[in-house]
């Protein structure tokens, strides 16, 4: 089954409008962020080659949230948004729009829920929560990581394959009472530990996403951060100008 990328949009726009009314009622702070935050700013909706959405919340309320889809709603939202938590999932949640006659995850549309944590001062301090970063993503999501190289890759499966369930269930709570620590401390910078540009370049000043604003996307209003034009250069250099033809293309289509 194909998809059209207007109809993504379209079905993205209605999982958007359904979270943004949970975080509401449930008074949790959200972003968007990425790509979506840049199509909020650059197109008022949707970068059109776009194909999912991505937002974060600081991570007090980004658990407070898989608290409550996972005990009270049973991991879903409404009839059809299914929610993939972290526990042996990877280090970030999934909420997808499921459809019964589509069984392969790939295809399923889908918003990336990040949990945004506090990082150090101390370089050596960054450098110990950037390695357990990893150290709990192998545990959690239990696949070799893609695109860190032929060495990392070799070295996880091994990992694995000497690894018990119990001995990974342990690995996972370790490392992420480390990546969390600083989230009790009142640190200057925070980060979305798990995104795509990287430790280093993901993080940003505390005062970059301060209290969300709301902002026109497509027909609805949702909130970015507060200082966006910081975080944009700081993610994309010059994010409003529109990339070279050929790489405006979806991630996942």
């Amino acid at each position: 089954m194909e998809y059209q990328i207007e109809y993504i949009h379209e079905k993205l726009f209605e999982m958007m409008t359904v979270f943004d009314s949970f975080c509401k009622e449930n008074h949790l702070e959200y972003y968007l962020i990425g790509g979506s935050a840049l199509g909020a700013l650059r197109h008022n909706g949707f970068i059109p080659w776009d194909d999912d959405v991505d937002v974060a919340l600081k991570r007090k309320d980004f658990e407070k949230m898989e608290d409550i889809l996972k005990n009270q709603m049973g991991n879903h939202l409404g009839r059809t948004f299914a929610y993939v938590p972290t526990e042996h999932n990877g280090p970030t949640g999934h909420l997808y729009y499921y459809f019964k006659d589509v069984k392969q995850k790939e295809k399923w549309i889908a918003i990336d829920i990040y949990p945004l944590d506090n990082v150090p001062s101390s370089i050596l301090a960054q450098e110990v929560q950037r390695i357990f970063c990893q150290v709990y993503h192998l545990a959690t999501y239990r696949m070799p990581p893609k695109n860190r190289g032929r060495l990392m890759r070799v070295g996880s499966q091994l990992v694995l394959k000497c690894s018990t369930k119990a001995f990974l269930d342990r690995i996972e709570s370790m490392s992420k009472k480390i990546i969390t620590y600083w989230n009790s401390k009142n640190t200057q910078m925070i980060s979305n530990l798990f995104g795509i540009a990287g430790y280093k370049k993901e993080m940003v000043p505390n005062i970059y996403f301060g209290n969300s604003i709301p902002h026109k996307f497509e027909t609805g209003v949702f909130p970015i951060p507060e200082r966006s034009h910081e975080y944009m250069q700081h993610i994309y250099g010059n994010y409003m100008e529109l990339p070279p033809i050929e790489k405006r293309v979806p991630k996942h289509l």
